[in-house]
């Protein structure tokens, strides 16, 4: 299979650098390399008179983590449209009639093979970090575009079905919570009663329970 040089099929831009002091709970999402290593972390925002970044993010865009965890990446849907990028990140947006469509490279960024490559050229003792010279030259796979479009058909119907059985699985997790507390719990048949919460016993009661 052919590799071309990620410089070669996709734009990479930079993102800049922002005075974190101003993040808050309102404005124009943020995005940095510990939000995409993270999928728990509160998104946080910048105020709208700190959002100033030329760059249009659109879905379909991939936001690639060059410091704190590098490798991790992330697809831009249209919650993050128009979101502000950090330094410590990158947007890949494959060239517009180029060799590779945005889904491919999406699954690129997802592969062993992208993770390798990076902890291969990632350097530091303490935070490590790619350098984007290193990043330019990542190899990038490139088959047919036909290949490239049923991959992306058959992840994407596989992630579908991880997510419904992610949801079934909490359903099942609180269908046990509530098993556990009706085993537990007197709850008389289908009679509504409130419910009998254990009373504080002293040692005096107990020893006459006795």
């Amino acid at each position: 299979m052919r590799r071309l040089p990620l410089q070669s099929v996709a734009e990479i831009t930079r993102g800049v650098r922002i005075n974190y002091d101003h993040l808050g709970d309102t404005g124009t999402r943020f995005l940095n390399a510990k939000a995409l290593a993270d999928d728990d972390a509160p998104a946080e925002y910048l105020p709208e008179s700190e959002a100033r970044w030329a760059y249009d993010l659109k879905p379909g865009d991939i936001v690639v983590a060059v410091s704190f965890r590098p490798a991790a990446a992330r697809v831009v849907d249209e919650e993050l449209r128009g979101a502000i990028v950090g330094s410590d990140c990158v947007v890949l947006r494959a060239l517009a009639g180029g060799p590779v469509t945005s889904d491919w490279l999406g699954l690129w960024v997802r592969s062993s093979y992208f993770r390798d490559q990076v902890e291969v050229r990632a350097s530091g003792s303490g935070i490590r970090r790619i350098a984007s010279r290193d990043l330019a030259q990542l190899q990038v796979p490139v088959p047919a575009l036909s290949h490239q479009d049923r991959a992306h058909d058959a992840v994407s119907e596989l992630d579908r079905i991880h997510l419904d059985l992610e949801r079934l699985a909490d359903a099942v997790s609180e269908l046990r919570k509530l098993e556990i507390d009706l085993a537990v719990i007197d709850v008389p048949g289908l009679r509504s009663e409130p419910r009998r919460l254990p009373t504080r016993t002293t040692a005096a009661g107990r020893r006459q329970a006795r």
